[in-house]
């Protein structure tokens, strides 16, 4: 870890560090007391292998980013003039697709109203998979209130935990306290329960499916009891040979058979609304 620099240690009181490359400048987070590299520098450890994989990337740039090849080419040997050097070797090219690559990943992980701190790609230097991008977060500072979090655009985890939900936004934390429904549903000798608002359980409704009992409470309150129902049955949630389940039951993994008890009111202190969606109501 000695090419890196500390560049802030746990901002915001998070288990978290800001390194930063004394070479080329390029951020990256780890957990205190870890060990780690550059996200971009390769050494004397670089194997041919992973030059000529990063050389393949580098290719294939001009279409996945958007940027001439000639461009590129001119930033590495700008790059290169500036170390004090004249000949440009393929593992400068190799740190330049890597430099661009990390770029382009913090652009994409950083939404408005966010400052980026550093993120953590897993595999990098040494390789660039898209199945392991993130591993320690990736870290920035709320604008407006100056708090340092972590964020997952591809979940869409981007709102800041410490400010009001924004009206308008459908997460969790902002739905908290919206009226929201725990419900069981059965077809032939399979069950089914879940959460979600009337549109969902009428979409079992005309899907064949009989209602069985549907409660409704605040949103965190049905979701933190469908959790425990999850829990309870985790071991038991086996249904035979059922050739094909209704397609309004998705992947089937709240599913159960038809002969498991289950009772929503051990765990949902709710509102009684099955009439709602018999078929006759």
């Amino acid at each position: 870890m000695g090419q890196l620099e500390l560049l802030e240690d746990q901002p915001g009181g998070r288990s978290i560090q800001i390194l930063g490359c004394r070479r080329c400048g390029e951020r990256r987070a780890c957990r205190p007391g870890w060990s780690t590299r550059c996200h971009v520098c390769l050494d004397e450890r670089t194997t041919d292998d992973v030059v000529n994989d990063w050389l393949r990337r580098y290719r294939t740039l001009p279409q996945d980013l958007g940027i001439a090849l000639s461009e590129i080419e001119a930033s590495v040997r700008e790059s290169v003039h500036e170390e004090g050097r004249s000949a440009v070797l393929e593992r400068d090219r190799a740190e330049a697709v890597a430099a661009l690559v990390v770029a382009d990943e913090c652009e994409r992980r950083t939404p408005d109203g966010w400052t980026l701190l550093a993120t953590d790609l897993k595999g990098f230097p040494w390789f660039d998979d898209p199945a392991l991008t993130e591993s320690h977060g990736t870290w920035a500072r709320h604008d407006a209130c100056d708090s340092v979090q972590t964020l997952d655009v591809a979940r869409g985890r981007t709102e800041c935990r410490t400010c009001p939900p924004d009206p308008a936004s459908r997460t969790h934390r902002a739905r908290a306290h919206d009226p929201h429904l725990l419900y069981l549903v059965r077809t032939g000798r399979i069950q089914k329960f879940g959460h979600g608002d009337d549109r969902r359980v009428q979409a079992h409704v005309r899907g064949g499916a009989d209602v069985v009992l549907v409660l409704e409470a605040a949103h965190h309150d049905v979701v933190r009891a469908e959790a425990q129902i999850k829990a309870q049955f985790k071991a038991s949630r086996r249904v035979g040979r059922v050739r094909a389940l209704p397609s309004n039951f998705g992947r089937g993994t709240e599913v159960l058979p038809a002969s498991v008890a289950v009772d929503l009111t051990s765990v949902l202190d709710g509102v009684d609304v099955t009439d709602r969606f018999r078929r006759n109501g």
